[in-house]
This record gives C-alpha cells, sequence and structure tokens, in this order.
C-alpha cells in the first residue's frame, strides 16, 4: 500500500553497525508507529462516535465534525507514510539493498 518492495537485510553488516540502526528507529520509525496507530485508533473512535449516536457526545455529529475528522485522518497518513519512507531510506543508506528475490 505504501509502495515499498519487500527485501533481504544483510544481519552480518547490521550487526556492526546497531547503533547507528537504533538510531534511524528512534528517528523515524518510532513516529511511523505513533502515527500509524493514531491513524487507526482516530479512525475506531469516530466510528464508535458515529454508531453510537449518544447524547454524551459533546461536539455533535455535523459536516464539520466529518471535516475534521477526513482532515485529521490524511494528516495522519501521510506522516505515516512519510516516517516509513524515511526509515526504509536510512536503512538502505545503512545496510545497502540486497537483491535476492523476498518472497
Amino acid at each position: 500500500m505504501l509502495g515499498h518492495a519487500r527485501y533481504c537485510v544483510d544481519y552480518e553488516k547490521l550487526a556492526n553497525r546497531l547503533e547507528a540502526h537504533n538510531a534511524i528507529v528512534s528517528a523515524f520509525n518510532r513516529y511511523y508507529q505513533f502515527y500509524a496507530n493514531s491513524f487507526v485508533s482516530v479512525a475506531a473512535f469516530y466510528c464508535l462516535v458515529v454508531l453510537s449516536e449518544s447524547h454524551f457526545v459533546p461536539f455533535g455529529l455535523t459536516w464539520r465534525s466529518l471535516g475534521v475528522f477526513v482532515a485529521l485522518e490524511i494528516l495522519l497518513f501521510f506522516s505515516s507514510n512519510y516516517s516509513f519512507r524515511q526509515y526504509h531510506k536510512g536503512r538502505e543508506q545503512l545496510v545497502g539493498r540486497d537483491t535476492r528475490d523476498v518472497k
């Protein structure tokens, strides 16, 4: 869905550069996890609010709330996509891309 081909990682190369790999994970992969999990959580929350039709909803179900939901979901999706790409770009620069066919 995000346009990345799967590839093998040479773990021997990675073992020599473990500290650099951990820095890449901290710099990009943690943000990817946050944005992706927030994307799913916001979608689940909004669906539950719509399905509940509760009187306890403080903001009400309006076109404005739908617009805010859609805008937030788009922002979270593209933020997670960017972080994911940056993580893989850094990892490729660190250990290189293996040309073996991965299934």
